[in-house]
């Protein structure tokens, strides 16, 4: 059984100082132990999951890094976390990146990104235009509509008042005659009257 002091190393019991036998007289015995160093694996993997390279080693010692990976048409940049001494067991595994003609992923991925955002940004100027255009169309269309809605609202207006103010002109016209010629008649009446008169007198 062991005794934990460290996470570098513990101590693990051995035995007495000497040799136990039947007791014919005190004597004392003093447990021995040994010192026992903890061992950590540490394993390198690749994209696959198989092993690079696996080690163990001891608290605190720095890790041997394998030799850089190959993987056809990929380029190697690095492991997947950082590297430092051995305090754990630990499992690093490769990172890559696709290459097109000798170029990195990221450049090609950074031009597309842009390419795309241009005509993103492109075609809805294009959209934003298009919508200006047709809603000025819209709006001259219903302009063109109100003001013609307008002028037929006018001309019909016009001509009912023209119609009203001509047949009030001709019933006015029709009243003055019949006036004009009540006023003849009476006018003949009253002369024909008078005429009687002076007939009488003379009589």
């Amino acid at each position: 059984m062991g005794v934990n002091y460290s996470k570098s190393y513990y101590y693990e019991f051995s035995g007495w100082d000497s040799e136990v036998t039947a007791a014919t007289e005190n004597v004392t015995y003093k447990a021995t132990f040994e010192r026992k160093y903890y061992e950590y694996t540490v394993c390198f993997l690749d994209f696959d999951d198989s092993v690079i390279a696996q080690k163990t080693y001891r608290y605190g010692a720095a890790v041997e890094i394998p030799e850089t990976p190959v993987r056809e048409g990929y380029i190697f940049v690095g492991w997947d976390q950082e590297i430092g001494k051995v305090e754990t067991n630990a499992v690093y595994k490769a990172v890559y990146e696709i290459v097109f003609d000798g170029e990195h992923t990221d450049s090609d991925s950074s031009s597309e990104e842009t390419s795309e955002d241009t005509e993103s940004s492109v075609s809805s100027e294009e959209i934003e235009s298009s919508s200006s255009a047709e809603s000025s169309e819209l709006e001259d269309s219903d302009t063109e509509s109100s003001s013609s809605v307008n002028d037929g609202s006018a001309e019909i207006s016009s001509s009912s008042t023209a119609g009203g103010n001509a047949k009030k002109g001709g019933c006015g016209g029709t009243i003055g005659a019949l006036r004009g010629s009540v006023l003849g008649v009476c006018a003949i009446a009253v002369i024909f009257v008078l005429f009687l008169r002076k007939k009488e007198n003379r009589g």
